[in-house]
């Protein structure tokens, strides 16, 4: 379900990861507007907010429509690595900064 919030921007909300993601790509893509990211043009909504009513990694949709070595990098940091690995086309942060995972991670007392 997509929404838009006057003032505020859009908020999206998915029944799956992948309902969610499809979601947000039509969102984006109908609504976005053109900009340079580092040089390299994208489609982009600011302010936009979402939310999956359940949260499975291995998604049907992502799995048959996702780029799997993103999904496999991007897992790694989330779940596996304690260190992050950029994986983006242009890097944007220094090797060796904590992964996702880390940061998540509740500090042991």
């Amino acid at each position: 379900m997509i929404t838009k919030v006057e003032n505020v921007g859009y908020s999206v909300y998915g029944e799956t990861l992948g309902e969610l993601w499809l979601d947000m790509v039509e969102t984006i893509l109908k609504n976005g507007q053109f900009e340079l990211d580092e040089n390299r043009g994208r489609f982009a909504v600011r302010n936009l907010r979402f939310t999956a009513g359940v949260a499975n990694p291995d998604d049907e949709l992502i799995k048959k429509y996702g780029d799997k070595a993103k999904i496999d990098a991007m897992k790694a940091v989330v779940f596996d690595s304690d260190t992050m690995k950029d994986f983006d086309i242009t890097p944007s942060f220094r090797n060796g900064a904590k992964s996702y995972k880390k940061r998540l991670e509740k500090e042991e007392k």
